[in-house]
């Protein structure tokens, strides 16, 4: 038996038999599985609140007026019925969300999983 923890997109296209899904991360169900109950649901909280994300990131040099319009314009995108469809369709739910708020999320992902490589293996981001 092999066990995988991958983001729903991902995985999609495998769960026709060929493998189960066992568990979803995040704190709820998902719409598209509403049968798979959440890690927390079957005992395991460690995994509770914990969701995959995609970002878009740009070199701190980019010019902010520049920063703000692509921001700006990939929100748009995100909220459009035709973006949210084709993403939903293969498994990702558009959110969108600040840059700041991007920031927050991924400097707590990354003290996150950066202690977990620690734990268990002496493995360090820099």
């Amino acid at each position: 038996m092999t066990a995988v923890v991958s983001d729903l997109g991902t995985a999609r296209p495998f769960l026709n038999g060929r493998l189960r899904a066992l568990a979803i991360t995040g704190s709820a169900r998902h719409a598209s599985l509403p049968d798979v109950p959440t890690f927390g649901q079957q005992g395991l909280p460690a995994l509770d609140g914990y969701i995959s994300w995609v970002g878009i990131f740009a070199p701190g040099t980019l010019p902010r007026t520049m920063a703000s319009r692509l921001a700006d314009d990939l929100s748009r995108a995100l909220r459009s019925d035709a973006m949210k469809a084709e993403l939903a369709a293969i498994g990702f739910d558009a959110t969108g969300t600040s840059g700041e708020s991007f920031a927050v999320i991924v400097q707590r992902d990354r003290q996150r999983w950066s202690q977990v490589l620690r734990d268990i293996g002496g493995i360090s981001f820099n």
